[in-house]
């Protein structure tokens, strides 16, 4: 069974995560799957106590037990979204995700700071940005099957490290 290639890299002194992926979908369809509450649900938590909006703070319920807390700090529709990353038990961390047309298509650039273990986010932002593709597809992935080869993740991140 072939290995599904890493996004990006992992860099632990910076304590930082930089993740590309190509999405079939324009730049519209991935904006409103990174900011709507419905779109959000299907690969990253549900949203709740506020919604995605300019300055606007809202938390995510990843599950039954987690949940995150985020203020919006960067909006360009379709183009940028910058986000304050609030997780239990973690000290708060910075998100950014930049969108741009490539073919029919989107890249999306995943950068993540200020991460204590970015070796852990690393492969769990991959496990969510597969999920974003497979909604993004059609295919929305289960979520019982999230955690599916994240430990070969972790490893494979760490050893790029």
């Amino acid at each position: 069974m072939a290995r599904t290639p890493l996004l990006g890299s992992v860099d632990r002194a910076a304590g930082s995560v930089h993740l590309s992926v190509h999405l079939a979908a324009p730049p519209g369809q991935v904006w409103r799957a990174l900011t709507e509450p419905d779109e959000l649900a299907t690969w990253l938590g549900r949203v709740q106590d506020g919604l995605p909006a300019p300055r606007a703070g809202f938390a995510l319920q990843h599950d039954e037990a987690t949940r995150s807390h985020h203020v919006v700090t960067d909006w360009e529709p379709e183009r940028l979204l910058g986000l304050t990353w609030d997780f239990p038990e973690e000290a708060p961390s910075r998100l950014a995700l930049a969108l741009a047309p490539q073919g029919a298509g989107t890249r999306l650039v995943l950068r993540h700071r200020d991460l204590a273990d970015p070796v852990a986010y690393a492969a769990g932002w991959h496990r969510h940005l597969e999920h974003l593709a497979a909604h993004l597809a059609g295919t929305d992935g289960p979520w019982e099957h999230f955690w599916d080869g994240y430990e070969a993740l972790v490893q494979r991140y760490a050893a790029q490290a």
